[in-house]
């Protein structure tokens, strides 16, 4: 599977890849910490990469720009062999507000609902991650759901304690000394993305 957008290409993720996704500047921002790929070592690396190359549910894909130059990967698991997975995209943080994402999106899923033979994408995605949602939104994908996940490390107690992050405060919950953190559930068709093709 090979695909290609205006500046963009999307390819099978290989090992040499891995290597690569440290070297994209890492995100700082605690929100957006779970960007990070947490393997140092070669062999964390190779375990790593093992997880999610080994598992017939998953496949992985990297996104480099036309010069080879690896910006982010794409993730499919949870394929269920009825034509639906979950989605998971992650971009470095010198690639983000530059459109990337629409655009790698938009292409990735003509081959997804296309020559990659699915029927629906599924995807949860942070209620305070705004710029992925609206990305989202806008190539289709809706809202079908409201769920809360565990908030990674101390990322809950960062948030709820700087004034800076007061504005989404709302999207968190405190419950047994346990910070969670809302996500929305989020779908799109096949027919829905053809749809909206025409």
């Amino acid at each position: 599977m090979l695909v290609h957008t205006a500046r963009l290409i999307i390819r099978p993720l290989e090992r040499a890849d891995v290597d690569a996704l440290h070297t994209p500047r890492p995100h700082t921002d605690p929100l957006l910490l779970r960007y990070n790929i947490p393997a140092e070592t070669d062999q964390e690396r190779d375990f790593w990469f093992a997880l999610r190359t080994g598992d017939p549910t998953r496949r992985e894909f990297a996104i480099t720009t036309a010069s080879g130059q690896f910006i982010g990967r794409i993730g499919l698991r949870g394929m269920d062999g009825q034509g639906s997975a979950r989605l998971g995209i992650a971009l470095g943080a010198d690639f983000l507000d530059q459109g990337y994402g629409t655009e790698v999106l938009a292409g990735f899923l003509d081959w997804y609902f296309g020559e990659g033979g699915f029927s629906k994408i599924e995807l949860d995605v942070s209620a305070v991650n705004a710029r992925a949602i609206h990305v989202y939104e806008k190539l289709g994908l809706r809202r079908v759901g409201d769920l809360y996940f565990p908030a990674e490390g101390d990322v809950g107690l960062v948030v709820l304690r700087h004034p800076r992050y007061s504005g989404i405060w709302q999207y968190f919950k405190q419950e047994n000394d346990q910070i969670w953190v809302l996500y929305y559930d989020m779908e799109l068709t096949r027919k829905e993305w053809r749809q909206r093709e025409e």
